[in-house]
């Protein structure tokens, strides 16, 4: 991908990145009422906003409902309103809010059928509920309407990606910075180069993105988080720095506050880890913080706390599906990772690998053959899984140990010593079987 120039500040009118960067599921049950009514489009509102600074996002969304209200037919009003409902989901993990912007695009629709960025919003809805293929085709409609608004390319490399069409992803994250070098298109040139594995190279687009900054706090505060997790790979104390920098934009911002448990606990201090992992877990009680203190407790020995809290995580994965988001891909790997439901496991790979056939789905339908004993069935989607080169640890991690049940024990061994190269922190509950492992052998 191609270096970038310097970035000029700008506001984002769709708030969305990658759903590869932050796996957000809502857990409902057990811990807060999860939103199951079909809202009718004059009455979407969340709480009452009106004692709320008007320029934060719920004074803007309680003087937007009163817009409409008072306008019916001005279209413009119903795209800002499913704009700030997009940063609403970002900032609480609330799939609900996915059915509200459906319902507001509805009536938006019925007034501007051929309005690009009705088709955006719906692209953005589309792709976070993990339904990559429609929302590529809205994408590619809301350019077709508008082709120089760059923020439309975003939202089809963001759905390209998800569906493994890689040259293509790069190719419409390229023509989004040629046509504005912003904070949204810095934020997705980082996770491109990523997953090329130019890790010095997604670190100058992160830094990029920091510095044209957004005019969210969380979304300044996401872009530390994400330099962290690849400063994490060389220094623990240099991404603690970070997280630490996140939470100047936003105290108490859940994503950083796990990044600074996984810290902790790399560093032998379980009990500060599951400080910070409840704090972020309390703060925002999704599916990943779930899991890692489940994780943790499982790693501690404390297999009725792991239990507790690998239920909720089950419990969400079912909460989000019933809120139409697609989890087929992330709930395969939770369950192939913890050994509960493999059958179900497998054939939730399967299906994710249909439905988008990234590198991440053809290595937990590797993951979760092996882990149902099919071993011999596995060799076709190495390939698929490596082929944008040996550049993720976790995707080296399960590629490693599939090796070791094969002939190939020595290929396996320097796959399993390449993850922890590439980033010895890889995983709470995986990282440590890797170094065994590969001691072992």
């Amino acid at each position: 991908m191609n270096k970038v120039s310097n970035a000029d500040s700008s506001t984002r009118k769709f708030p969305w990145l990658p759903l590869s960067l932050a796996l957000v599921l809502i857990i409902g049950a057990l811990t807060f009422a999860f939103i199951q009514h079909r809202a009718t489009v004059l009455s979407v509102q969340d709480g009452d906003g009106s004692s709320a600074n008007p320029k934060s996002l719920d004074g803007q969304i309680y003087a937007l409902n009163g817009s409409i209200k008072a306008n019916p037919k001005e279209v413009q009003n119903y795209i800002k309103l499913s704009q700030a409902y997009l940063q609403k989901v970002r900032e609480t993990a609330d799939a609900a809010f996915y059915e509200k912007i459906s319902v507001l695009m509805d009536e938006a629709e019925k007034i501007d059928p051929q309005n690009a960025d009705i088709k955006a919003n719906r692209a953005s809805v589309e792709i976070g509920r993990h339904h990559f293929k429609e929302g590529s085709a809205y994408a590619s409609q809301a350019i077709a309407l508008n082709p120089n608004d760059h923020l439309y390319y975003g939202l089809l490399g963001d759905a390209e990606i998800e569906l493994g069409q890689y040259k293509e992803a790069v190719a419409a994250f390229q023509k989004m910075t040629d046509l504005r070098p912003d904070y949204s298109a810095y934020i997705r040139i980082a996770y491109a180069r990523e997953l090329y594995g130019d890790i010095a190279g997604a670190k100058t687009a992160l830094k990029q993105a920091i510095s044209a900054g957004s005019t969210f706090k969380e979304n300044n505060a996401f872009a530390y988080v994400e330099l962290g997790k690849l400063d994490m790979r060389e220094s623990l104390d240099k991404a603690e720095l970070d997280f630490n920098d996140a939470l100047r934009f936003v105290s108490e911002y859940p994503p950083a506050l796990e990044g600074l448990g996984k810290i902790s606990f790399f560093k032998k201090d379980n009990a500060k880890a599951e400080d910070y992992f409840n704090q972020a877990y309390t703060k925002l009680p999704i599916v990943q913080y779930a899991v890692d203190l489940g994780d943790l407790y499982a790693k501690e020995g404390d297999t009725a706390k792991a239990k507790q809290y690998y239920t909720l995580a089950q419990l969400a994965f079912q909460k989000s599906a019933k809120s139409g988001v697609a989890t087929d891909l992330e709930e395969s790997l939770f369950l192939s990772d913890h050994d509960l439901d493999l059958p179900v496991a497998l054939t939730k790979a399967q299906n994710a690998y249909i439905a988008r056939p990234s590198i991440y789905a053809a290595d937990y339908l590797s993951w979760a053959l092996y882990k149902n004993g099919k071993i011999d069935e596995v060799a076709k989607y190495k390939s698929d899984a490596l082929r944008l080169g040996e550049n993720d640890p976790l995707i080296l991690f399960h590629q490693g140990m599939i090796l070791l049940k094969s002939s190939d024990k020595a290929e396996g061994k320097r796959l399993l010593k390449k993850s922890l190269e590439l980033n010895p922190y890889f995983s709470l509950l995986q990282s440590d079987v890797a170094k065994t492992q590969a001691e072992s052998l």
